[in-house]
């Protein structure tokens, strides 16, 4: 009996060819991995292995794997219509069968590699073939509406994004009022202290303030840094100032970027070395001050992360009708893990609430999205402690996309249309399956849509809490220690809170709303009157009423809203007391208490942490409730072993 293995992710493949090749003188085998396929492989005597070359993709040894472990088992390929014959050669395979599958074209390659079976030669293969296309069209008809369903239901969360886009915008207008305004008077008092300092004597005073000076000078060009970044990767994104394709010069380009950071790469002792190649290159038609920035983030990146004295090399070469630029640097390297991770807004393949490196980590989630706006590629490889390689991939002439609408008719309605022998079925069963291919690229487009856009909301939320966080009295990472501290109460309380997005939602966004707290109040020096202290409990319903109309945030409301409700009822703003303030609120409540504390504020001095410990569990059973007070008392050391290392990090981080 001759075995026949068929392997494809797509159930819909494996049945037809479960359907079409089944007879009494053929066994048929299935697999939807590769891992499964070595399996079945192992298994079985295999005469014949047809696998889709997605699952060559993601294995590309597998025909050879196939060929090691059973010399005799004859590999065919599927392959969708448009691979070139190129690409054909690299699958190794001993034939190719183009898909839509069709009974027909099933059994004529089989038969071509066996030889046909007194089943196969005795079976009406036209009638089959009908009957077949039949049942195919179904299935694939059914699909399509699937898929339709599906789509529709990706375009409402779209449409319900643009609601949250609109939000983010009013994020960053904020934060660019906010704080652009402000140091911009820094930034003139720091030159103008710099102006009247630059003459001190050593061992004065004014020396010392010189040295201030400067820090401040350097803290607030980072600053401003970090707002452009923002606001770029937000104009970016979002078509805010729309590409412009003409002439650009790449080769002049790296020039320009490598001579305009020399002095970041002579300060970090960074050799930059440019391969002769970037010059007399052809012109791609691009947005040169667009591509100019994506170049800039590449070179800047490899710089600021290389180690002193390392080494950054720059190529530009043709390669496939177009230019391929490479970036590699000797720096410390980014895991396999994270190397996808790297492109993500706001991702610096640290954790976002504790990364202690310079910018927002948009540089790479910019210069993705500007390079596959000119249709071109970007990949990134490397490993911890060997550094880090870049490649950029441009069209010298980026193709115009056209994608054509397709409404088949019913199965049954072509069926009485199409002639007799199959030919028009077959026909109808390619264009049908040209649609649903083409839908479920437009489904994919809208999912990556819908996740890359709920990602950036997300990570621009948090970038924005952590410039919110400078803006008040108690120190920058007010917001770091309080998650870090509700999630350890929290692990005593219910296991599974650490690992419940909504609940770390709850933490992260727990004082948003005091970006409607005016600056001064919050660095007041002295108590607050009582007009006062309403404006400041006012944070907690501005920040419940901000994030109410989004749907995916509802669940963290809990802890925005009630985190200053009292386990007596005369807390705010609800005046909820006991089990009916959420238990998120409550944990939020000794955290928050616990790190305000312990933190010097301008009209009193910090406690010492045992000192607030007694006050929060002087206060069991009125202010807080007591079940949490006594996990807090019982990750006691934990608390303090965090405690010390962020107080130890920010030391570091901090000019003195």
């Amino acid at each position: 009996m001759k075995v026949i293995l068929i392997a494809d992710e797509d159930v819909l493949t494996r049945k037809i060819a479960l359907g079409a090749l089944s007879t009494p003188e053929t066994e048929v085998v299935d697999a939807s991995f590769p891992e499964e396929v070595l399996r079945r492989i192992q298994q079985h005597s295999i005469d014949v292995a047809l696998i889709d070359a997605d699952l060559v993709k993601q294995s590309p040894t597998l025909c050879q794997e196939i060929l090691r472990l059973s010399p005799q088992t004859r590999r065919v390929v599927m392959v969708l219509p448009d691979l070139t014959e190129e690409e054909k050669k690299r699958l190794d395979a001993d034939e190719i069968l183009e898909k839509p599958l069709t009974p027909m074209n099933l059994l004529r390659c089989v038969a071509n590699l066996l030889g046909p079976t007194s089943e196969m030669e005795a079976k009406p293969l036209h009638d089959l073939e009908r009957q077949q296309l039949l049942q195919y069209a179904r299935h694939l008809a059914q699909l399509r509406r699937e898929d339709e369903r599906k789509s529709q239901q990706l375009k409402d969360a779209h449409a319900r994004l643009q609601e949250f886009e609109k939000m983010k915008d009013m994020f960053l207008a904020l934060v660019s009022h906010e704080l652009r305004t402000p140091l911009t008077a820094i930034k003139a008092s720091s030159h103008l202290l710099n102006r009247m300092l630059r003459d001190a004597q050593p061992g004065t005073k004014e020396e010392k303030l010189a040295g201030v000076s400067v820090s401040l000078a350097a803290a607030t060009s980072r600053m401003e840094s970090l707002i452009q970044e923002l606001l770029s990767y937000h104009a970016v994104r979002n078509g805010v100032a729309p590409f412009e394709l003409r002439p650009a010069d790449l080769g002049a380009l790296v020039l320009s970027v490598t001579r305009e950071l020399e002095t970041q790469a002579a300060k970090k002792n960074v050799e930059i070395r440019v391969h002769q190649q970037v010059e007399n290159l052809p012109l791609i038609q691009g947005d040169q001050p667009r591509l100019r920035e994506a170049i800039h983030h590449l070179v800047r990146n490899a710089i600021h992360y290389n180690v002193e004295g390392g080494r950054v090399e720059i190529g530009l070469e043709l390669v496939e009708d177009g230019l391929q630029l490479t970036v590699t640097d000797t720096g410390v390297g980014i895991s396999g893990a994270q190397q996808e991770n790297v492109f993500l807004p706001f991702y610096q393949a640290h954790d976002v609430l504790t990364r202690r490196v310079e910018g927002v980590g948009l540089g790479l989630a910019i210069t993705r999205h500007i390079v596959e706006s000119h249709n071109g590629k970007i990949t990134l490889a490397g490993e911890l402690g060997k550094g880090t390689e870049v490649r950029v991939w441009l069209p010298l002439d980026p193709p115009e996309i056209h994608l054509t609408e397709f409404t088949p008719v019913s199965p049954e309605e072509a069926q009485r249309k199409q002639p007799a022998g199959g030919a028009g079925m077959f026909e109808y069963s390619r264009e049908l399956y040209a649609a649903l291919e083409a839908e479920r690229v437009k489904r994919r487009h809208l999912e990556d849509k819908y996740r890359t856009m709920e990602g950036t909301f997300l990570e621009t939320i948090t970038a924005l809490v952590q410039q919110i966080d400078m803006r008040g009295a108690h120190k920058e990472s007010h917001v770091e220690r309080v998650i870090l501290f509700a999630n350890e109460i929290a692990r005593r309380v219910d296991p599974t809170l650490p690992d419940n997005r909504d609940f770390q939602l709850s933490l992260l966004l727990h004082d948003i709303g005091k970006i409607g707290v005016a600056e001064s109040l919050l660095q007041k020096v002295g108590a607050l009157s009582s007009d006062e202290q309403k404006q400041m409990q006012a944070h907690v319903s501005i920040g419940s009423e901000m994030l109410a109309n989004i749907h995916f945030l509802q669940a963290a409301l809990q802890g925005v809203r009630h985190h200053h409700e009292r386990w007596d009822g005369k807390g705010y703003p609800d005046g909820l007391a006991g089990p009916q303030i959420p238990l998120w609120a409550r944990i939020i409540a000794v955290a928050d208490s616990f790190d305000a504390m312990t933190q010097d504020r301008p009209y009193r001095k910090a406690l010492e942490p045992e000192a607030a410990r007694a006050e929060i569990q002087s206060k069991a059973g009125t202010q807080y409730d007591p079940q949490i007070v006594s996990a807090f008392v019982e990750c006691w050391e934990t608390i303090m072993n965090i405690s010390h290392k962020t107080e130890a990090a920010a030391r570091v981080t901090t000019p003195e």
